[in-house]
């Protein structure tokens, strides 16, 4: 009887360290797939001299903010002959304040992005000290639970004692290892904390309610196809794609009402939610990804600015 718990608990043991080793799939394409789609190469940086060097992005972002029109006439009288220089001026100066406007308002969403990141990422590492805090102590009692059981075992078949009493403390101790193998599988995804629903700025990426607020450019830039694409894919359609094939709105990949309810809970669109390590990772990342995206507007206001100190007055 001893043997067969023994055997049984290795049986336990080694199932229990091969689920804890492979950990949840994430994803099921090649590691290349993993990197969200951009249409900037960050490897140069943009270097404009002229009108004609800005990008088609650039020019279309210049559209977003209403002052492409402008940046044309800029061009048109720095080039004549007889250009006024104080209109030349105050038409710099308005082009000047409009850009570094908008680069203020993506410096404040961004600001509200990296605070519910960190808040993300407080609450992840608190869940992941209780989870490690539990496996430390289940290996601990793994260990006591073990170690006496045999030295006890040996000791008493070194004085001939019964034989069933060694059998019933080897099958004492699968049962005691076993629970606790069980226990440290349930402990690898980590207890689930209970928060008050906080909308935070994927709701409205993931839901049609405006529960988070963007400036308008910022928000049509997001929903806008990005200059030279060849699909029709917004940048917003992009990233829910890029998320689902991480299996970030839906590890199980059920179905759709899974997926939304797991994308309320993401959101904070709910007024209570249980949210696990899991759900809280999802979230930063997902954080992250919608902030590259709104960063993007920061590289196409830099061409802009880099043109207007290439005006020379």
């Amino acid at each position: 009887m001893g043997q067969l718990a023994t055997r049984f608990y290795q049986s336990l043991l080694l199932m229990t360290l091969l689920l804890g080793a492979a950990g949840p799939t994430v994803a099921r394409e090649n590691p290349k797939d993993f990197t969200l789609p951009s249409t900037l190469d960050y490897s140069k940086a943009p270097s404009v001299k002229s009108f004609s060097d800005l990008s088609p992005s650039a020019l279309h972002v210049a559209s977003l903010l209403n002052i492409d029109n402008d940046l044309r006439d800029l061009d048109s009288q720095a080039k004549s002959a007889d250009r006024d220089r104080l209109n030349l001026l105050i038409l710099k100066q308005n082009l000047t304040e409009a850009i570094l406007s908008q680069s203020f308002e993506i410096r404040a969403t961004i600001g509200k992005v990296d605070t519910e990141i960190a808040d993300a990422d407080d609450l992840q590492a608190l869940l992941e000290e209780r989870r490690d805090k539990a496996l430390r102590l289940n290996s601990i009692a793994n260990f006591v639970s073990g170690g006496i059981t045999g030295i006890v075992g040996g000791s008493l078949n070194l004085g001939d004692v019964n034989a069933k009493v060694d059998d019933s403390m080897e099958l004492g101790d699968g049962i005691v290892q076993a629970g606790l193998a069980l226990y440290a599988l349930k402990q690898q995804s980590g207890e689930k904390h209970t928060v008050k629903g906080l909308p935070n700025m994927l709701g409205r990426l993931l839901s049609d309610k405006p529960n988070a607020e963007y400036s308008p450019v910022i928000w049509k830039f997001i929903n806008e196809v990005p200059t030279g694409q060849i699909d029709t894919q917004t940048r917003r359609d992009i990233l829910l794609a890029h998320w689902r094939k991480l299996g970030l709105i839906d590890r199980s990949r059920r179905d759709m009402a899974s997926e939304k309810e797991r994308a309320k809970v993401i959101a904070g669109m709910t007024t209570q939610a249980r949210v696990s390590i899991d759900l809280l990772d999802a979230r930063s990342a997902m954080l992250h990804d919608l902030k590259a995206t709104v960063s993007e507007l920061d590289s196409y206001l830099l061409e802009l600015i880099q043109y207007l100190r290439s005006v020379k007055i």
